[in-house]
């Protein structure tokens, strides 16, 4: 039911002319400028995506730590003071991990591509526009292509730092727990 729900409802962001599955399409068929368009558009959300996941964490880390910060970690116990140090220590961790998912990976390329904006700001308007007037839409093409691929590389690496902040998120947690179990 959710998968025909699902299907219905992206089928409005896909091209006809271009099968759902790309490798069943005839030998001479090519992909239309516009369905690979789509396609980065999907990964471009991705990385939103990505970005707002990895902000709402830090958002409730911060929250946590602060909270730990007030709270007071002198125990009597040596096992109470090394599961508040982990707690402490994980959640620290996870901040940082999730600090660095917000570093921009900018890699500029040698040449010019237009579909990425650190091409484009090198020039000055009159050289991009003569340099776009030029382009052929096969070229545009392998631009899109390329974009896409350097796009994938940093949609997955925002769900990578998610997963290890999350890991760490809850290693902070459990240790936080087992501190008021034990208590």
């Amino acid at each position: 039911m959710f998968l025909k729900v699902f299907k219905k409802y992206f089928a409005l962001f896909i091209s006809k002319k271009v099968p759902a599955d790309i490798s069943q399409k005839d030998e001479g068929d090519t992909v239309s400028l516009e369905y690979i368009q789509n396609i980065h558009d999907n990964i471009q959300n991705m990385i939103k995506f990505g970005e707002a996941k990895n902000g709402a964490l830090l958002t409730i880390n911060l929250g946590v730590f602060l909270k730990l910060a007030h709270s007071n970690f002198i125990y009597t116990s040596l096992m109470l003071t090394v599961f508040s140090v982990i707690a402490i220590a994980s959640i620290v961790l996870s901040i940082l991990v999730l600090l660095f998912s917000f570093i921009p990976k900018l890699n500029f390329q040698k040449t010019f591509n237009p579909i990425f904006f650190g091409s484009i700001s090198k020039l000055d308007r009159n050289a991009f526009l003569k340099d776009v007037d030029k382009l052929k839409e096969k070229e545009l093409v392998a631009y899109y292509w390329e974009q896409i691929h350097i796009n994938s590389n940093i949609a997955m690496s925002k769900f990578v730092y998610f997963k290890r902040g999350v890991f760490l998120t809850i290693l902070s947690f459990m240790s936080y727990g087992l501190i008021n179990i034990i208590k």
